[in-house]
């Protein structure tokens, strides 16, 4: 897949996966942040790696990482 194929993927997606990380988060500006990370992190490996078989599911994953994480260290 190229990465306009990528692109499109995670536009069209960015709405669901960023309403799922709202609903644990339950803060707007943090699942905001931890989605723009997971998008940033496809966006280098899916070039490499391929597109994972669920994108949604690999979105998900990282957002939610991500926003343990950071609740991990404090913020």
């Amino acid at each position: 897949m190229n990465p306009a194929a990528h692109a499109d993927v995670l536009r069209s997606l960015y709405p669901r996966v960023l309403a799922k990380t709202l609903g644990f988060t339950r803060s707007l500006p943090d699942a905001e942040d931890a989605v723009h990370y997971a998008i940033e992190r496809a966006l280098k490996s899916w070039p490499e790696s391929g597109t994972p078989d669920s994108p949604e599911a690999w979105l998900m994953t990282v957002a939610g990482n991500s926003f343990r994480d950071r609740l991990r260290r404090g913020r």
